[in-house]
């Protein structure tokens, strides 16, 4: 693998735990808490981490690592907001 996949497949990680926490804190919170703009925010922010990796992969034809972007309402999340799920 090489330095550009391995730092592609490290930030998917990271990333990945960003937006499946920032979907389960925004479905946790009220809708008309104050908290939920900044979990959008922090989800935002995950999005274009996501998006500038796809940038460097077309760019340097690096496509064998493909990130995937975990729908805030993937079953994972939503077992996590029904409590099915346990936190870590």
């Amino acid at each position: 693998m090489n330095e550009l996949n391995e730092v592609v497949h490290e930030l998917n990680n990271v990333l990945t735990g960003i937006l499946v926490s920032s979907g389960l804190l925004e479905q946790r919170l009220d809708p008309d808490s104050p908290l939920r703009r900044y979990a959008a925010g922090i989800r935002e922010g995950g999005e274009s981490g996501v998006k500038l990796i796809r940038e460097l992969q077309a760019h340097s034809k690096c496509r064998k690592n493909v990130v995937m972007m975990i729908p805030r309402k993937s079953r994972r999340t939503r077992e996590g907001a029904n409590g099915d799920h346990r936190d870590r």
